[in-house]
C-alpha cells in the first residue's frame, strides 16, 4: 500500500513536472547553426587567464626564492666582513650558486607559451576541422 501511493505520488509530480515544462519550453527550437567563434575566443581568454595566474604563481615564488636566497647570502657576507675586520679568517663559502634568472625565465616562459600553443591548437582544430567538412 505503502509503495503504490509513493509511486502514484511519483506519477503525479511527473505529470505535474511535464505540463509545466510545455508551457516552459513551448517556443524553444533546437540550435541549427554553428556557434561561430564566441566559443574559441571565450575559451581562448579562459586559456590565456589560466596562463597568467599560472606564471604569477611561478613569479611570485621564484621571487620569495630570490629573497631568501639573498637574505642568506647577506647575512654571509655581513658574517665575512666582521671576520675580516677581527682578523679572522672564515672557511669556504657553502651558499649553493644561485641560478641564472634570464634561463629559468626562459625555460618557464617556454613552458607556458608550449601550453598555450597546445591549447589553441586543441580548441582551434575542431572548429576548423568542422567548418571545412561543413
Amino acid at each position: 500500500p505503502e509503495y503504490q501511493a509513493l509511486v502514484a505520488k511519483v506519477s503525479a509530480l511527473e505529470k505535474r513536472y511535464q505540463d509545466l515544462a510545455a508551457g516552459f519550453y513551448a517556443d524553444t527550437q533546437p540550435a541549427s547553426t554553428g556557434m561561430g567563434i564566441a566559443p574559441v575566443l571565450v575559451v581562448g581568454g579562459l586559456v590565456v587567464g589560466v596562463a597568467g595566474v599560472a606564471w604569477a604563481v611561478a613569479a611570485y615564488e621564484y621571487a620569495v626564492n630570490l629573497r631568501e636566497q639573498t637574505a642568506l647570502a647577506e647575512k654571509e657576507l655581513d658574517a665575512r666582513v666582521e671576520a675580516s675586520r677581527q682578523g679572522r679568517e672564515l672557511p669556504p663559502s657553502t651558499i649553493p650558486p644561485q641560478s641564472d634568472p634570464v634561463k629559468t625565465a626562459k625555460g618557464v616562459g617556454g613552458l607556458l607559451l608550449g601550453g598555450l600553443a597546445l591549447a589553441a591548437a586543441a580548441i582551434a582544430v575542431p572548429v576548423f576541422l568542422k567548418k571545412k567538412g561543413a
